[in-house]
């Protein structure tokens, strides 16, 4: 983290690899490490969502909670780009894993989306294609959530 990164974001390693995210974590501490854990089906997909594995992603969270990681960016990849809606029961156990400390990501679609993740204890969301596509603006919906909240 030497030439600026806040954070780094390790994925496949984290379930591949335990000694090197262990060794990370000791290193840099658990403020600098986060973890994306990409579902598909409720089970991790891997290398770039090529290979899904036979471990749940609710079981990852809860192994790398325990381990000492404290933020993850959560992925339901079966809703990824589909502009439908997030997988709200997966969000939601993860939020309760990590008291909160999750960036949701898969489906978005509306700003009522967006608040209702806000509202269930996510801490960010990845609102991707909705962006691209203009689906949701990103300043009516920073503009929009922080109305809201405050």
């Amino acid at each position: 983290m030497q030439n600026g990164a806040d954070r780094v974001i390790l994925g496949t390693a984290a379930l591949q690899d335990k000694a090197f995210l262990k060794q990370a974590l000791q290193e840099y501490g658990r403020h600098k490490i986060v973890v994306g854990i990409d579902a598909k089906n409720g089970k991790v997909a891997t290398r770039g969502w090529l290979n899904t594995s036979d471990v749940y992603a609710i079981d990852l969270a809860q192994e790398m909670y325990e381990i000492g990681i404290k933020y993850i960016i959560y992925t339901d990849i079966s809703r990824d780009g589909t502009l439908t809606e997030p997988n709200y029961p997966s969000i939601k156990q993860m939020i309760n894993i990590f008291k909160g400390h999750v960036i949701a990501s898969g489906g978005m679609a509306t700003l009522f989306q967006l608040i209702k993740l806000k509202e269930m204890g996510a801490q960010g969301v990845i609102i991707g294609k909705a962006a691209y596509t203009g689906q949701i603006n990103l300043n009516d919906a920073v503009r929009f959530v922080n109305e809201f909240i405050n």
